[in-house]
């Protein structure tokens, strides 16, 4: 999707990270096993303290991304929240907690947004359509917030993957009409659904019964996946094909060629896969990012956003860079984004 046409902009992003748990201290404990350390490089994960909710992250990054966007809450249109482990309450709206965090008002639309790790890209692609069609020229913000805790023992940050460390905190990003410091330029979503069984196995859809006696096990799904399903070889040749398909059409509607994009932001997975993963584009690791993700886990769809906050802040997204952000999740949905800063 072209966005060229029309004034949209990243006028402000926002992070929150709990304290981290260094990966050699949970080595030492037998929590992690050393052969994994060494595949992915991690170096420690961010845990959320006792009580500290996956809401109250994703508002205290969503009222940094606000204030430097320069917009008002009674600007904002549409709020989006993404998670993928658990919001902590069934049946609860946490969107709406984070709109009332924030102060936004009922002219807003807040709704939660599932699509596992692809969900902020994917919520800034709708957040696009949507203030495009918004008739009301006061009304010209869009709030994408995530916010993930893994708690155990109904999930081990530590061993739940395979190639991945998971960690908590909250991410935010403000995208406009207005004005801000990047135009989005392009955005594309692929999908392949015959890869859904990955992040599932063989377990049914149906009452939740994950409890401290039946943890989430992300690797048994894999192997299950593995099993019955298709071998790795296929799967990879789907993924490449995905994510080719997602970055080819962003940086075409862009009209930028991969190999000039400045600065690629990509999920905070282990250096083994994230290599795998970027295979197929073409491009290598960024290094800061590499660093600063490998200190703080896979945040699920908070990724992109703290690593765009992390480029942002870092003073290395200068003005007339491009920025290709690239997120991949379960089910499976790949999403590019395309920036240019200004």
């Amino acid at each position: 999707m072209r966005w060229d046409h029309v004034d949209l902009f990243v006028a402000g992003t926002g992070a929150y990270v709990p304290p981290i748990t260094p990966a050699a201290t949970v080595i030492a404990a037998g929590g992690y096993a050393p052969d994994e350390a060494a595949r992915t490089q991690q170096v420690g994960a961010a845990i959320a303290p006792p009580g500290q909710s996956t809401t109250e992250m994703a508002a205290t990054a969503g009222r940094a991304a606000l204030e430097r966007s320069g917009h008002a809450p009674d600007d904002v249109a549409l709020l989006l929240h993404t998670w993928s482990m658990h919001c902590g309450v069934d049946l609860a709206n946490a969107a709406a907690d984070v709109q009332n965090r924030l102060a936004i008002g009922s002219q807003c639309y807040a709704a939660e947004l599932r699509n596992g790790c692809n969900a902020a890209l994917g919520g800034l692609q709708l957040a696009c359509a949507y203030l495009v069609a918004c008739p009301s020229a006061a009304m010209s913000a869009a709030v994408i917030t995530s916010g993930d805790t893994w708690p155990a023992p109904y999930i081990d940050r530590w061993q739940t993957g395979s190639g991945f460390v998971m960690g908590d905190g909250g991410g935010a990003l403000v995208a406009s009409r207005r004005s801000g410091f990047a135009r989005i330029l392009a955005t594309a979503s692929v999908t392949d659904p015959s890869l859904e069984k990955l992040g599932r196995g063989d377990e049914p859809y149906g009452p939740c019964r994950h409890s401290a006696a039946h943890p989430i096990v992300l690797r048994d799904r894999a192997r299950s996946f593995w099993a019955t399903e298709m071998t790795r070889d296929e799967f990879w040749r789907r993924h490449d094909r995905g994510i080719s398909a997602a970055v080819h059409a962003a940086t075409g509607d862009a009209q930028v060629e991969i190999a000039d994009v400045d600065h690629v932001v990509y999920q905070f997975l282990g250096r083994e896969l994230i290599e795998r993963e970027l295979r197929p584009i073409g491009r290598d690791v960024d290094d800061d990012l590499w660093a600063y993700g490998r200190n703080i886990g896979h945040m699920g769809p908070g990724d992109h956003l703290l690593g765009l906050h992390r480029l942002v802040e870092s003073g290395r997204f200068k003005p007339g860079n491009t920025a290709l952000l690239v997120g991949g999740a379960t089910g499976f949905a790949w999403t590019a984004v395309v920036l240019k800063a200004c």
